[in-house]
C-alpha cells in the first residue's frame, strides 16, 4: 500500500447561540488509499490534551474522524443522517449526536489535493448545542 506524505489544514467554525469560535490546526501526516476510501493518519495538537494521534477516513458518502490518546473522539459525518459521537476525556465521557446537513469531498488525484467539508449540528439528547462547519485541506508534501 502506497503511503504519501501530506500536509493537513483543519478549520472548524462552531456557533453556540450568539458566540462563534474558529479553530485552526495544521499537521503533517501520511495518506493511503484502499477500497474506495482515503485514510490520513496524523497527530493533532489539541489544547489540554497535547499531541493526539488521529485518523481521518474519507469516502464518497461521508467522512470519519477518530482521535486516540488523552482525548478520544469518534465522529461520523454522513449527509442526511444522525450519527452518535463519543468524546472521552480525562474527566469523563460525553455522548453526543451529529446531524450532518452536507458533506462533500473533491479529490485532485494528479496533484494529490483533497478538500473535504461538512456542515453539521451537535446535539446533547434532543437539544441542539452548536452548529458547525469543518473544512479539511490535504496536500502532498514534496519533502
Amino acid at each position: 500500500m502506497l503511503r504519501i506524505p501530506v500536509s493537513i489544514s483543519i478549520k472548524s467554525l462552531q456557533q453556540e447561540g450568539p458566540e462563534t469560535n474558529l479553530t485552526e490546526s495544521f499537521s503533517h501526516g501520511m495518506m493511503t488509499e484502499q477500497d474506495d476510501k482515503v485514510y490520513i493518519s496524523y497527530k493533532e495538537e489539541i489544547e489540554g490534551a497535547g499531541s493526539v494521534p488521529s485518523l481521518l477516513t474519507l469516502q464518497e458518502n461521508g467522512m470519519t474522524i477518530l482521535r486516540k490518546g488523552e482525548m478520544r473522539t469518534d465522529m461520523h459525518f454522513m449527509p442526511g443522517q444522525l450519527t452518535h459521537a463519543k468524546y472521552s476525556t480525562g474527566v469523563g465521557n460525553i455522548a453526543l449526536d451529529i446531524r450532518t446537513d452536507a458533506c462533500k469531498m473533491s479529490y485532485n488525484r494528479k496533484d494529490t489535493e483533497i478538500v473535504a467539508e461538512a456542515d453539521y449540528a451537535l446535539y446533547a439528547g434532543e437539544e441542539e448545542i452548536s452548529k458547525n462547519h469543518i473544512r479539511i485541506e490535504i496536500r502532498k508534501r514534496d519533502d
